[in-house]
């Protein structure tokens, strides 16, 4: 009866939570040998060691936080996500969508290479990289990114390595405050009679506690010798809930539940929660395996290596202290007081009175062989193996020899850029599937403009991105740069070389394009992109100063601040503030008045001009005398300013756009 009086959406609901604790059940017991695998790399990272049997060594060796690190400080270079164009209208989408990427991405934002790094490290320690992304526009637009927990992490065991074809995929430990879910019940976004349900059902704990079945997740403290179980206070009621995404009779299903009381806030078609109706989750492995998502991980090579060195060198340590403290066999009768032979400074021993047998006839010494040599020469053997399946030799880890030939070690820095770069494809792959999903969150969520950073042809520009910059004709392309700090070095060394080789023929010099081969070279050279465009932007020296001066003159006019004449105005000034009058969205009169200014300007803004050509002639004509040239007078490109017609000198209004501002003002 209880049952009839169920809504079909309760119905539903319950049906699915019942499923999902099944599904969550059956992937935490597949994982959970391969996580006492993943514990024992993490042990190894941590130096963690058991406790030593009395009287023997058990020191850690850093083998496996020597291999991370290094492989780490490899492939640790900034991700340059960018978004293309299928369709020629959709240029300045995509740059403005890439400068948007660049913008969050950035450490003064949200820092995403941060979390990049994190994902990497844990990558190579389990096999499986994840990352989690997602965007959303309550109160206003915002956009997060953040790394799973492998411990917490679930999916479909016999799903394969693409997590989009999963049936069912999720996490573990999503952490609410009591205060959280009552403000979801009040937003409309949680359930209310499940919430009360939960609620009533959980006695009010104000410490986070993790739901880990098997306890693995607090091994990962445990080994640093921190206890996260008994000081997991803090202060407020909390809920350790499951989200999880599920396919059923061919929908996807969003969840956001508690196992232990069954109680759901919210169960929603996927595509109502993301209108991609894609996972939130991107995977890449270290190793790919196509029917398993939880594969092997470059730690499980090292491990059997890294375990072994430390067992061989902890038996060098025992075979010292064996020597320095050996055992003997000594006859009592001879000697006068056993006792004397615990050992002290300038110790004398004496025999009994009377004794005439030799020494050596009461005292046997049980020889330990040196075994240092063997030691020293297997693991000399062992590190040259590692470095060769690895690719993590001395030259990777910044020790090189000195007499080496630099085509040598480009030679052999290139072994370790291929072997990392083969691993990074999947990840390289995996960037490409997060700018979708980040291309999917703008297009959903940005309600307002963001005002991002643009490299134009004369350098950069600040402009604004629009909820209509997201109607791409076509879905954008998306490429990855700057993946692989080495790949990108040996890779750019290389065209330096070839460029030099044309620009050092004449002929095949004249056919280059001079901008594109100044901006390769500069490149090379560390230069930034905006600071290149500057300097190949000969009609606008100095224009950054006069952009500045000129929006500083725009703010006041529109905040009706009174307004002072610039005796520095440029060219490039006037055009600005022409510029924003006719294509800015303002009233009419503040467009006449920043009209007005250009005609003010104007004239001041020719006469500086001028004077700055004068003096460029005269340090010309100066340089020319000093190094004995004759002729007089050296020839100087006339900039455009010089070519003002009469009626400008004349300071009269020029000639201005017919626009419905001027027509209506």
């Amino acid at each position: 009866m209880e049952e009839e009086l169920k809504s079909p959406k309760e119905v539903l609901r319950q049906k699915l939570v019942s499923i999902a604790k099944v599904q969550i059940d059956a992937c935490l017991n597949f994982k959970r040998p391969r996580m006492a695998d993943i514990q024992k790399n993490e042990d190894l990272y941590n130096n963690k060691v058991r406790k030593a049997i009395k009287g023997r060594w058990n020191m850690p060796l850093p083998i496996m936080p020597g291999f991370l690190d290094t492989l780490m400080s490899k492939i640790d270079e900034r991700v340059m996500i960018n978004f293309g164009y299928k369709d020629l209208a959709d240029y300045k989408r995509a740059k403005k969508v890439t400068a948007a990427w660049e913008l969050e991405s950035s450490p003064q934002f949200d820092n995403w290479d941060k979390v990049d790094r994190a994902c990497k490290k844990q990558a190579i320690l389990c096999g499986l990289g994840i990352y989690k992304f997602y965007a959303e526009s309550n109160p206003k637009y915002s956009s997060h990114l953040y790394v799973p927990d492998i411990y917490d992490f679930i999916f479909e065991p016999n799903g394969g390595n693409d997590i989009q074809k999963h049936l069912f995929v999720g996490e573990k430990n999503i952490f609410k405050t009591k205060q959280e879910i009552i403000d979801g019940v009040d937003s409309g976004l949680y359930d209310l009679k499940e919430a009360r349900k939960l609620i009533s059902s959980s006695e009010a704990n104000d410490h986070k506690d993790n739901e880990d079945a098997y306890n693995e997740k607090n091994n990962r403290f445990k080994s640093l010798g921190l206890d996260p179980v008994s000081n997991n206070y803090v202060g407020q009621p909390i809920f350790a809930l499951n989200e999880h995404y599920m396919v059923y009779n061919g929908t996807k299903y969003y969840l956001l539940f508690d196992c232990r009381s069954g109680a759901c806030l919210r169960c929603e078609k996927l595509k109502d929660v993301f209108k991609s109706d894609l996972y939130p989750y991107v995977t890449w492995q270290t190793n790919e395996d196509a029917f398993n998502l939880l594969s092997k991980a470059l730690a499980d090579d090292i491990r059997p290596v890294a375990e072994a060195m430390k067992e061989i060198f902890n038996q060098m340590l025992d075979n010292i202290e064996k020597r320095n403290w050996n055992q003997r066999i000594i006859k009592p009768d001879m000697f006068s007081d056993i006792s004397e032979f615990n050992w002290r400074p300038n110790g004398l021993i004496k025999l009994k009175a009377g004794e005439s047998r030799s020494v050596n006839d009461g005292i046997y010494e049980f020889k330990v062989d040196d075994n240092s040599s063997v030691v020293i020469n297997v693991f000399s053997l062992l590190e040259n193996y590692l470095g060769k399946k690895t690719g993590i030799t001395s030259e990777a880890q910044g020790v090189s020899d000195k007499d080496k030939k630099v085509g040598i070690y480009y030679g052999e820095m290139q072994q370790v850029a291929d072997r990392i770069g083969l691993q990074n494809k999947a990840y390289t792959e995996a960037q490409i599937q997060l700018g979708y999903l980040y291309y999917w969150g703008l297009k959903e969520h940005l309600t307002e403009g963001m005002m991002v950073k643009l490299i134009g042809d004369k350098g950069v520009e600040w402009d604004e991105i629009k909820k209509n910059d997201l109607a791409f004709t076509k879905d954008p392309d998306i490429f990855v740069t700057n993946s692989n700090s080495d790949t990108d070095s040996i890779k750019q060394q290389r065209k330096i070389e070839a460029l030099s080789s044309i620009i050092s023929n004449p002929l095949l010099a004249q056919r280059l394009n001079p901008e594109w081969t100044i901006e390769n070279v500069m490149t090379a050279g560390g230069w930034e992109i905006e600071d290149i465009k500057s300097a190949t932007d000969l009609e606008s020296n100095g224009s950054k100063e006069s952009i500045s001066e000129a929006k500083q003159y725009i703010e006041d006019c529109l905040s009706g601040k009174k307004l002072t004449t610039n005796r520095g105005a440029t060219v490039a000034y006037c055009q600005y503030l022409l510029d924003y009058s006719v294509n800015e969205n303002i009233k009419p009169e503040q467009a006449k008045k920043l009209q007005d200014a250009v005609v003010e300007h104007l004239p001041i803004a020719l006469e500086n001009e001028r004077r700055k050509v004068r003096q460029m002639s005269m340090a010309m004509n100066k340089m020319a005398t000093m190094s004995g040239m004759s002729g007089g007078n050296m020839p100087v490109n006339q900039p455009r300013t010089q070519q003002i017609t009469e009626q400008e000198m004349a300071g009269q209004r020029p000639n201005m756009p017919q626009t419905n501002m001027l027509n209506n003002g």
